[in-house]
Order: structure tokens, then C-alpha cells, then sequence
């Protein structure tokens, strides 16, 4: 038994090297290295399967050959027409870090539970065209995923490329024998394929967490729904259920539509056929000026974070946060209080309700330095509310999959876009307006008096926040 504890206690120690030599940030390094040193088997097992955090994929070039063709770049300025220098530079800003042109939005329509968003979308697949893409985290075999796969075999039946990319961890439950019809009419389905033996790929903790629909190039949606009754608030194990998903057009969809046949390049080794889809982009100078907020493991920092930083730091007024998890890094806590510091009224909405009870724990524990500081928190807590979205000054926002969570930000392939819409702000101002209405503000005194119990378990859980 002895020399069985030895041999695991070396396994543990030989990780290591491996730990201080990949690209995690330090607090991450020292978490990883604590946890296998002093539980030497659970550590490493545990590293082994979800600490690789980094992976690489080529890209064909289509991308960069359609910037050379219309003639745009990250520092294109054609669409800044209107805006003052600040809002030009947090543009120009976002640009370089996510590797994305600016680029517009013609139109914007906001859907807040699936009740709302399942009968466009499926009015959107009816009336295809050309082709039909979809990515999604999460798929369920139920009533509501077998009605828009149905549409969509309807759709290949018709002679509409379709094309359904879903995670695999995320839909584990659901065998790729549920999308056989699909594949009958025509259609293509595939897995992400982050865990993939034969391909060399043994990634169990990053997961494709992008929930985007591109149909023929004229329009997208994209926000934080996925496939399931629970989105229409008909699982009684959830019950009633808000989120945001947005459908919009204009030149981005063409440059989200990229990010979809990237993806789909990734998981199949397959270009996505170029028939329906011009060499050459339509450049749109009409519309809100927008940018695509694309990140995940593949790139070499945080883009999730550091755009979000970006963001925070272009607040003047006003700044709305929503959130169903929220696991903070230490820069997005400076920034929210700096953010404060300047003037900004900074409002945080957490889901109070979720399906991680102890997360609500983890981001406790660090509301006592946002409160001190001015941050004002309230936890929703009538129902899940899994939208996440950023709103700056009442004039821009930011939609996507993105959490406030280190999962997201370092973790996940995320995908969001960030665009100015005052006509849209106030739309959803007078819904989330209600939101606040109905949430409960966290008081800085009453928290500051939870028991010894509830600090000691918020700090201790706390600790695990690098890499959750």
C-alpha cells in the first residue's frame, strides 16, 4: 500500500513541470499544483481530464482573403461615421483584440424565452432559400428539439443546405442517431468533436458553448438559448425560464457566418461548400456599427475577458451587467471598480436560481469588495434568468453566450457582438427595468452579518473559482 501511495505521489509530482510550463494564469498554476500535492490522485486524475485548457486548430483562409477583397481590415473606419472618439476607439479597441472587422447591423428584433424565439426561428427556416447553419451547446430529445428537427429535415428535403453543429458533452444524453433524419433528407450533423481520440484531441473541459443560427446570409441569431422545452419554460423541474436571444441583419451576418464555417472546419476537417455565398462581402456603410466578440482555448489570451474589460472601461454613465453564473476574475472586479470610481452607476444582476447551487456561494464570495466599492448587486430569484448581456449608456450592447465566469472567459468557445442600438437599449430597458424591480438588492450591512458558517463556506468555496 505504501509503494502504491509513492508511485501515485510521483504520477502527481511528474505533472507538474507540465502545469508551470502551460499558458494558465498563475493563480491557476498554483491552485492545480496545491490540489496535486495534497490529493495526489483525485489532483491528477483531475488535471488530466480537465486541465488542458489551450488547444490549436487551423484555419482555412477564408477569412483573411474576403478582408483583402472588400478592402476592410481591424482598423477599418468605414463604419464609424457618427461616432465620437471615444466610441471610435472602443470599436478600433475591440477590433484588434477579437481579430474582427468593424462591420453593421441593419436590424434588430429581442426575444426573451424560447416561447418568443422558437416560432421565428422556425419561421426563418420555412422561409430559407440558399442554406441553414446552426451551432448550438445544447440539444435536447424532447417535444421542442424533435419539432426543429423536424423543420429542419423539411428544409434538407426541400434542397436547403442545412447544417447542425452541436457539443457533444454539452448533449451527452442525446445519441447522434436522433438527427438520423437529417441525415436521410440530405442534411449534415456533426459533433464539435473537442474529445476526439483519432484526431489527437483529449479536451473533456472545453466545450463549444456558442448558441448561433445563420440563415442564407441575410440573417443570424445569436444570444443564450439553446434547443429544449426549458427555454419555453415547459420543463416543471425548472419551471418558468428568461433569456435573450437577438436576430439581426446587415453586413455582420456574413462575418458571423465565418465564425459558424470555422467551426464547422474544426470539427470536420470539411470547408463549408461556397455555392450559396459570394467571394466578395456586400460592404454595408448604412446600419449600427458592430463588432463580433469570437473567443475560446484556441487563442493566446483571454479575448472573452479582455474585450469585456474594454467594454467596462468605455462605460461613462450607466452599466448594466446580467448574468446567470458569476465566478469573477480579479481584473473584472478592478474594472468594475474603477468603473465606479469614475461615475459610472454599475448595476450587477445575478441568477439567484440555477442548476449550480454552489456557484451562487463562489460569487458570493466576493461581493463584500464590489459593495464596498459602490457596485450595486441584485440576485433574481422568481426564475432562471440565463440571458448575458452587457448594456453601456443606454446606447450599446453587448449579446452573446459569455458568463461572468473564468469558464467562460477562458475556457469555452464563446461567441457574442457588441453594437450600438439606443432604439434597442430602450426596448429591453423597459424589460429589464422590471427585472430590477423584481430582484432583491443585496444590502451591504445585512450580508456583511451572514453566519460564521455562510463565510466560511463562501470563502472556502471561493478558492476553487481559478479553475471553475
Amino acid at each position: 500500500m505504501l509503494i502504491l501511495l509513492i508511485a501515485l505521489e510521483c504520477a502527481g509530482l511528474a505533472l507538474i513541470p507540465h502545469v508551470l510550463l502551460s499558458g494558465k494564469r498563475s493563480v491557476s498554476k498554483l491552485t492545480w499544483i496545491s490540489f496535486i500535492l495534497f490529493l495526489p490522485v483525485l489532483g491528477s486524475i483531475g488535471y488530466l481530464l480537465i486541465g488542458n485548457d489551450r488547444v490549436r486548430r487551423r484555419r482555412f483562409k477564408r477569412r483573411a482573403s474576403r478582408r483583402q477583397h472588400t478592402g476592410q481590415d481591424p482598423q477599418s473606419s468605414s463604419h464609424f461615421t457618427g461616432q465620437n472618439q471615444e466610441e471610435r476607439d472602443v470599436l478600433s479597441t475591440l477590433s484588434q483584440l477579437c481579430s474582427q472587422p468593424v462591420t453593421t447591423i441593419t436590424k434588430v428584433d429581442a426575444y426573451y424565452n424560447g416561447r418568443e424565439y422558437y416560432p421565428a426561428l422556425i419561421q426563418a427556416i420555412q422561409e430559407a432559400t440558399r442554406y441553414i447553419h446552426i451551432e448550438v451547446y445544447l440539444w435536447h430529445n424532447d417535444e421542442t428539439g424533435r419539432k426543429i428537427l423536424t423543420e429542419l429535415t423539411n428544409a434538407a428535403k426541400r434542397g436547403i443546405e442545412v447544417l447542425v453543429l452541436v457539443d457533444e458533452i454539452g448533449t451527452i444524453e442525446v445519441s447522434e442517431r436522433f438527427f438520423s433524419p437529417l441525415l436521410a433528407a440530405g442534411g449534415k450533423f456533426s459533433w464539435f468533436y473537442t474529445f476526439h481520440p483519432r484526431r489527437n484531441r483529449y479536451f473533456f473541459n472545453l466545450r463549444n458553448h456558442r448558441k448561433l443560427q445563420v440563415i442564407d446570409g441575410r440573417l443570424a441569431f445569436i444570444g443564450g438559448m439553446n434547443i429544449g422545452l426549458e427555454y419555453e419554460g415547459l420543463n416543471p423541474a425548472i419551471g418558468e425560464w428568461k433569456d435573450l436571444q437577438i436576430r439581426i441583419g446587415g453586413d455582420v451576418v456574413n462575418h458571423l457566418d465565418d465564425v459558424f464555417r470555422h467551426d464547422w472546419y474544426f470539427a470536420t476537417d470539411m470547408e463549408v461548400s461556397s455555392q450559396h455565398q459570394p467571394d466578395v462581402l456586400q460592404k454595408q456603410d448604412t446600419g449600427c456599427p458592430a463588432v463580433i466578440i469570437e473567443s475560446g482555448p484556441d487563442s493566446n489570451y483571454g479575448i472573452a475577458l479582455t474585450s469585456l474589460l474594454a467594454i467596462i472601461n468605455s462605460s461613462s454613465r450607466q452599466l448594466d451587467l446580467f448574468t446567470p453564473y458569476f465566478v469573477p476574475e480579479p481584473s473584472l472586479i478592478s474594472a468594475l471598480q474603477i468603473a465606479v470610481a469614475r461615475g459610472v452607476v454599475v448595476r450587477l444582476m445575478i441568477a439567484k436560481k440555477n442548476d449550480f447551487q454552489f456557484l451562487i456561494d463562489i460569487g458570493r464570495s466576493f461581493y463584500d469588495e464590489l459593495l464596498a466599492a459602490g457596485v450595486h448587486i441584485y440576485e433574481y430569484d422568481l426564475c432562471m434568468h440565463h440571458a448575458k448581456m452587457v448594456m453601456v449608456d443606454g446606447t450599446w450592447i453587448k449579446v452573446g453566450s459569455a458568463n461572468l465566469d473564468a469558464r467562460s472567459m477562458y475556457l469555452n468557445f464563446e461567441l457574442g457582438v457588441f453594437f450600438k442600438s439606443p432604439e434597442l437599449c430602450r426596448i429591453i430597458a423597459l424589460y429589464t427595468d422590471k427585472l430590477f424591480i423584481d430582484s432583491v438588492r443585496v444590502d451591504r450591512e445585512k450580508f456583511a452579518q451572514r453566519s460564521l458558517y455562510q463565510r466560511l463556506k463562501q470563502g472556502f468555496l471561493g478558492l476553487w473559482a481559478p479553475i471553475l
